[in-house]
């Protein structure tokens, strides 16, 4: 009896059946036998999936006929977002006895005017795996669960590319994608579960807390499962955590992957959102991943049975909730660490259960109490903690996409394209010529005797000069060079180690030639073309994970604009290295040299102009007087057509908080120095003999140096920090201390309570004087600025009728030496008017109005005493405060 097959019953039928089965069986183990003799000894199988399981595209290859064959399967993370890029899995087979590089094309959904390729090289007689990079249409019905990949082998010939039919013989193959539609999208990294696993196991009890934190929230609409990363390393393509909004990692198995981390790095920095459990994870691996920003320091770890979870209040982080008691047999585990920062979430029995961690546009949970004591008493059947509750209210929140330059990039290189303007030596050859030549003639007719003919000469010679110079100016005004024009802005990393740059190109020339666009690794180049462009284009990757635009045509007289994301490491750090000394603000930059009109920037608190050294040292500084009013980014009053260009840029992004888009860390309100210089290396290539121009606006962080003991020092307004405080009634909103902005057009009496901060890097320190300026519009008010502590309160400014820039300084030590840890309280106060006082006595019935006369009342018009005294507005446009101090 053959193995495998069933018992023959003793029927003609089933002998039949038997028969015919044993002999296809004996047909197909000698087809397989004769196959298998006739391949190449020492096959290899190259694999470099994301996925631990094995397609059925590529299981089916194992069946295809001799030759070479590809096909693509969703890969990588295996979800796919609307407006979102994704991954697939590349499986190549090569049954030949020679080496093959092949091509595979996708197409997604209904788009016929892009592309996506991957061309990879197998070798004889083994299978490859790797993957695709592609987009998901963002114009996806929200009805619409699945959308198609259509795919196609090509090979190279010698009349160009030729379609190859898949293995079974049809030249497009078809694949459906799952579309997520969640409003926010999660994945998980946890340990891999052992088969002898028991049943409440760490990695289950963290499982299940992720998706009751979920469900709790409601956040999930097809109940769709997490996607768990089941491989040991991460695809290496662009934008392969595209997808997700939320990464929670329970094991720290992916951190010997240092692709990993650096693609984990730059997610993070782009808006993405990272909840790691410390109490699972080695704390170096943290450290590795977020670099100078790893704020913590681990004490010990414990296990607790009773303990108490306090939660913050989200209104108000310095006030805590109820406490929620936990008691279970089975103990939590909790790792007790000293966390470096104020924005803690939950804590058990004093010790940081949840604290956050700002890196660059996202946000790092990190929990140190393990998965079992987020449930209530341990229980995952009675659902998870209000602390749980809370911190899952901010963490699974749709992550925020990095700022987009485009707009703003856009018109600055456009304007660089164009005729270009005739070089000073050329006219200066010109004109050195024509009175080289006038003094020639001159001389020669003065000894010939014949000076009356200069009367001729004079004007022949000057007409030569003038007609060359029309014939310069109107060959310059008619032909425009073909031109690449890019515009970079360069954020660097706040511990200088990188940085991610957005380059703006424009592309421009008269005749139509073909245009390839070349990115490198680590860079996506995305082509912005007008709906009137109906060419299908084609973005190919190779397995060195270059990226290669295909089938572009540069249209005569159009400009066609590219946009590039990369990301470059420095051998060295990028920095500005300061401090502070009786001048102000002094610094050292590193990395950047060449540069011009530079500015520190910080996202509530005014711009500094700094002025640069003459020597090659890159040193700048800036004092308490060069501190720039809102809207302003250079401090000349006569400013060149590129300082122009320059400040109108800086102008028109500041609409979107310029601070906070070019800052790397802008939500920890950090400083950077904004400088203008040459680009320093441009991320992508192009084709053609294009006449280059640009520049980049870099933003570097800036390292703050305590100033030697004893020594004197300004700090300018820039790095003073305004912060509103909380009286009986709350924080007052006339000021955001987010923005450093006041509200405009106040009617009434208001009272502002501010506490000005200084750098923590400075401190301790000796405040000596404070000067203080505050830009206000308030007729027939009056301005008094206080300082407060305790109940003691002393009046430091008062001004009747405050209109304009109000300038005063004040050094009483009684009241600087109240001010501690670096902090000084102060409030502004704008008085009610005349009218609005008597306005509200009289709404109040403490006086009343003397009554007028039947003359009085019929020539004029009845008025509502407190409708006409809120016609009277006022405003403060910026209040700046700068420090005098002695370190200690």
């Amino acid at each position: 009896m053959v193995e495998g097959l069933p018992s023959p019953k003793a029927t003609p039928q089933a002998l039949a059946i038997y028969l015919g089965a044993v002999l296809l069986w004996s047909v197909l183990a000698a087809l397989g036998h004769t196959q298998s003799a006739t391949e190449p000894p020492g096959n290899v199988e190259v694999s470099a999936a994301a996925s631990g399981d094995v397609s059925q595209d590529a299981t089916s290859q194992a069946d295809a006929p001799r030759g070479v064959s590809m096909a693509v399967s969703p890969g990588g993370l295996q979800r796919h977002v609307a407006g979102r890029w994704s991954t697939l899995m590349v499986s190549g087979a090569n049954r030949t006895t020679e080496d093959a590089e092949d091509t595979i094309v996708v197409s997604v959904g209904d788009e016929i005017g892009l592309q996506y390729a991957r061309r990879m090289w197998i070798p004889a007689g083994a299978r490859r795996q790797s993957w695709l990079p592609i987009e998901i249409p963002a114009d996806i019905p929200a009805d619409q669960l699945q959308v198609d990949a259509k795919s196609m082998r090509l090979t190279q010939a010698a009349d160009g590319e030729q379609f190859q039919s898949n293995f079974v013989g049809e030249p497009i193959s078809r694949r459906s994608l799952l579309i997520d539609h969640d409003q926010s999208t999660a994945a998980i990294i946890l340990d891999r579960e052992m088969p002898d696993q028991p049943a409440h196991s760490v990695t289950e009890f963290q499982r299940s807390l992720v998706y009751a934190a979920r469900q709790r929230l409601r956040l999930s609409q097809q109940d769709l499962l997490l996607p768990e990363f089941a491989s040991d390393w991460m695809p290496p393509t662009p934008k392969s955590l595209d997808a997700i909004d939320q990464l929670v990692i329970g094991s720290d198995r992916l951190f010997s992957d240092s692709g990993f981390v650096a693609q984990l790095a730059r997610w993070v920095r782009g808006g993405g959102r990272l909840w790691i459990m410390l109490d699972r994870i080695d704390p170096d691996a943290v450290h590795q991943l977020l670099g100078d920003d790893h704020c913590f320091t681990t004490v010990d770890s414990v296990e607790l049975n009773r303990f108490r979870v306090e939660t913050v209040d989200l209104m108000d982080s310095k006030s805590l909730q109820k406490a929620e008691p936990w008691e279970s047999e089975r103990p939590a585990q909790m790792l007790r660490i000293l966390a470096h920062t104020d924005d803690v979430s939950a804590r058990v029995d004093g010790w940081p259960a949840a604290f956050w961690i700002p890196f660059g546009d996202g946000e790092v949970l990190m929990t140190t109490l393990d998965a079992s004591g987020w449930f209530v008493d341990g229980d995952p059947e009675g659902g998870i903690t209000t602390a749980m509750h809370t911190v899952a209210l901010r963490f699974f929140d749709r992550r925020v996409e990095p700022q987009s330059h485009l707009a703003a990039v856009t018109p600055m290189v456009d304007k660089q394209i164009g005729y270009t303007i005739p070089a000073r030596s050329m006219i200066a050859t010109i004109l050195g010529l024509h009175s080289v030549a006038l003094l020639f003639v001159g001389v020669w007719l003065l000894r010939t005797r014949r000076l009356q003919l200069l009367a001729a000469v004079v004007p022949t010679i000057a007409l030569v000069a003038t007609v060359s110079l029309l014939v310069i100016g109107y060959r310059k005004s008619r032909s425009i060079p073909p031109t690449i024009a890019s515009g970079q802005i360069a954020i660097v990393s706040t511990d200088g180690s990188s940085r991610r740059t957005e380059t703006v190109s424009a592309i421009y020339r008269g005749d139509r030639q073909p245009l390839s666009i070349v990115s490198p690794p680590k860079s996506t180049t995305e082509l912005l073309t007008d709906s009137s462009d109906s060419q299908t284009k084609r973005i190919l990757w190779d397995d060195a994970w270059q990226e290669t635009w295909q089938f572009v045509t540069q249209r005569p007289g159009v400009v066609q604009h590219a946009r590039t994301i990369s990301v470059s490491h420095h051998a060295q750090p990028w920095i500005a290295d300061g401090t502070f000394d009786e001048n102000g603000f002094t610094a050292t930059i590193h990395g950047v040299g060449n540069f011009a009109d530079p500015v520190v920037v910080a996202p509530s608190t005014p711009t500094l102009s700094l002025t640069g050294s003459t020597d090659s040292s890159n040193q700048v500084r800036g004092s308490i007087d060069d501190v720039l009013p809102p809207g302003r980014f250079i401090k000349d009053s006569l400013m060149s057509q590129s300082q122009q260009q320059r400040q109108q840029f800086l102008q028109q992004t500041q609409t979107t908080d310029t601070s906070q888009m070019l800052t790397q860390d802008a939500s920890r309100r950090r400083q950077a120095v904004l400088a203008w210089t040459d680009m320093t290396d441009s991320p992508v290539s192009f084709s053609g003999d294009y006449a280059l121009k640009g520049w980049s606006l870099v933003s570097i962080p800036i390292h703050l140096r305590r100033p030697a003991p004893d020594r004197t020092f300004q700090i300018p307004a820039t790095f003073v920090r305004l912060d509103t405080l909380a009286g009986t009634e709350g924080a007052s909103l006339v000021f955001d201390p987010r923005t450093g902005k006041w509200l405009a057009e106040l009617t009434g009496a208001k009272r502002v309570a501010l506490r000005c901060v200084l750098p923590d890097e400075i401190l301790p320190c000796r405040i000596t004087k404070v000067s203080v300026a505050i830009k206000i519009s308030a007729p027939s008010r009056t301005l008094s600025v206080e300082h407060a502590s305790g109940e003691e309160t002393v009046v430091i400014y008062e001004k009747a009728n405050p209109t304009g820039l109000q300038v005063f300084e004040f050094d009483d030590t009684s009241v600087l030496d109240q001010a501690a840890a670096g902090e000084l309280n102060l409030s502004v106060s704008v008085s009610a008017t005349d009218s609005e006082i008597a306005a509200g006595q009289i709404a109040a019935g403490q006086i009343t109005r003397t009554p007028a006369t039947t003359d009085e009342l019929s020539s004029r018009s009845p008025i509502n005493p407190a409708a006409s005294a809120s016609q009277s507005t006022w405003s403060i446009q910026y209040m700046h405060v700068s420090v005098h101090a002695t370190s200690e």
